[in-house]
């Protein structure tokens, strides 16, 4: 199981930290474009996700902090899928910034059905 964290030490910035998602565990997560099983995003930091043409990025477990932000820069998606798995939680000033999208996102479980240990979200 990896982690990443993205870490500012507490301080708000205006600079974002650029990622990618990629095929990464194709055991695990056939055919998914993730960043790490587990991301993690500290107080302050924001994130800019930035791919091309992919609709569709797993969070396998996400949580993010106090003023944080993710930003997919996706190119070329008129209609985006944020997939999450065992854990999704974001505080109330976390921004998750959608704007370059073209048309729609949704945000959906890929956890199975009756699996309690998993399916977890909480917003802000």
């Amino acid at each position: 199981m990896d982690l990443l964290l993205i870490d500012n030490e507490n301080h708000v910035s205006d600079k974002y930290t650029q990622i990618s998602a990629t095929q990464r565990a194709p055991k695990d997560y056939p055919g998914e474009y993730i960043m790490a099983e587990n991301l993690l995003i500290a107080e302050g930091a924001h994130l800019n996700v930035k791919n091309l043409g992919v609709n569709a990025i797993l969070f396998p477990t996400l949580q993010m902090f106090q003023n944080t932000k993710i930003s997919f820069d996706l190119t070329s998606v008129d209609n985006f899928v944020l997939k999450y798995r065992n854990h999704f939680s974001v505080h109330e000033t976390t921004i998750l910034d959608f704007t370059k999208i073209k048309q729609s996102t949704q945000i959906q479980s890929i956890a199975a059905a009756g699996d309690t240990e998993f399916n977890l979200v909480a917003l802000g």
